[in-house]
């Protein structure tokens, strides 16, 4: 290896909420280059996470994604507001990869076991400077994901360390 890059730690992941989101109808405006585009708007107040440091509810904003049959890649937009009262922003960009036979099952709201498909996101959060949760503006994070038999989505949140 060059010098110094044997140096370099592996990254490690810790476990820092779950989050359930419903999933509200989308609005296709065509097809683009890159697939077909549209738009969803959530639910205000209906999502929920938790973890052993923080736990509220998820007010959605939006989600703007574009799909092909296989692949869908999406960047959505939401408020965590955490049980003791503050609100952080959330942006949510990632990828979501099943056959076209598994979308048509989950579009029928049948069960599938999430190995069967990739679905993975990187959550970027901006909280008030002057809050406990400071530390989640300055930190990088991966989710893991699955479509859930009640068309929502459920995500498990790690810090990169």
């Amino acid at each position: 290896m060059p010098d110094g890059l044997d140096d370099i730690p592996v990254p490690q992941l810790e476990f820092v909420f779950e989050s359930v989101s419903p999933l509200t109808g989308r609005n296709w405006t065509g097809t683009y280059p890159k697939g077909l585009r549209g738009w969803s708007e959530g639910e205000f107040g209906v999502g929920t996470f938790e973890g052993p440091a923080i736990r509220g509810r998820i007010w959605s904003g939006g989600d703007w994604p574009y799909r092909t049959d296989a692949f869908t890649e999406f960047d959505s937009r939401s408020f965590l507001e955490t049980d003791d009262g503050y609100f952080i922003y959330l942006q949510n960009r990632g990828k979501l990869f099943a056959t076209k036979e598994l979308r048509a099952k989950l579009a029928a709201e049948i069960p599938v076991d999430p190995s069967e498909y990739y679905f993975r996101a990187t959550p970027v959060f901006d909280a008030p400077p002057d809050s406990p949760y400071a530390w989640m503006s300055r930190t990088m994070f991966v989710a893991v994901a699955s479509r859930r038999y009640d068309m929502s989505v459920q995500q498990r949140i790690f810090r990169i360390l």
